[in-house]
């Protein structure tokens, strides 16, 4: 046993509370140690002085007199510790710990997949509302939110089992600067940042289910681009719109206006590959 260990049960040592074969090793550590046998030592002089004042212990003021004839006796400050009958409740207060974790675990596990898409659902709204102002802080920021990997075209392939519908803007003239796979809620989804031919950006998402909650309170219309029915709708400095590919659904982000939603509509529907 290291001095360490043998300061901590000394008391317990010197009270004969100690189960023979550790009292055995610690009688052994103090006859080969000096501090410790000095620490051992001072707990027979304590005990004496408080012998010796047992008679004055309960009369007024005397507690004072003990103090200073234990500081005189031992000649050194002695760090505070637990008293011995705390150490019975410690496997009780680690289990009151324990139990308040699981609670708590517990209770945040409850919340149901509505809730969970709900609250995504909102964190997306807002953050949207600032694509005009800043495409790339916003597609940083919702990838960091939803566990994004920046990937290519063919790694999102190999990641979703499908191809993405971006990979078709390139014949229209428009370039795919980023695309992120995002685990949300409801599917992973890929979010492809594009680039229009005058530099301008606009965010396309690819997901499993539509998401009117993405987009608040907004005014909204649907309408009929090339025969198809799609879902408009006017957010702050921007315009969104969402249609059916496949089995998948296709949203647009920071789109210029009707005539471009009917445009990025005929490429990415030209063929079914979204299966």
């Amino acid at each position: 046993m290291n001095c360490e260990e043998v300061r901590a049960r000394l008391s317990e040592f010197y009270d004969g509370e100690l189960p023979v074969d550790r009292a055995a090793e610690i009688s052994e550590h103090v006859n080969s140690c000096d501090v410790c046998a000095v620490e051992l030592k001072s707990f027979g002089q304590i005990g004496g002085l408080l012998r010796q004042q047992r008679d004055l212990s309960t009369a007024p003021g005397n507690w004072a007199k003990i103090v200073e004839r234990l500081d005189e006796q031992t000649g050194r400050f002695r760090p505070w510790r637990f008293p011995r009958a705390w150490y019975r409740l410690l496997p009780l207060m680690v289990a009151s710990l324990i139990a308040a974790v699981a609670i708590g675990y517990w209770a945040a596990s409850r919340t149901s997949p509505d809730q969970a898409e709900r609250i995504a659902a909102a964190h997306v709204h807002e953050t949207l509302t600032r694509f005009p102002q800043k495409p790339h802080a916003v597609v940083d920021e919702l990838s960091a939110q939803y566990r994004g990997a920046l990937v290519s075209l063919d790694a999102a392939r190999e990641l979703l089992g499908y191809e993405p519908v971006v990979a078709k803007l390139p014949s229209a003239g428009y370039r795919v600067a980023s695309t992120h796979v995002l685990k949300m809620p409801c599917c992973k989804c890929p979010a492809s940042l594009c680039v229009r031919e005058d530099g301008s950006e606009f965010l396309i998402f690819e997901h499993n289910e539509e998401q009117p909650m993405w987009f608040g309170e907004s005014p909204a219309i649907s309408a009929k681009c090339g025969g198809q029915v799609c879902h408009c709708v006017q957010m702050p400095d921007q315009l969104a719109v969402t249609w059916k590919v496949g089995t998948r659904y296709v949203t647009a982000i920071g789109v210029n206006d009707l005539e471009e939603i009917a445009s990025l509509m005929a490429v990415v529907n030209h063929s079914d590959a979204a299966g």
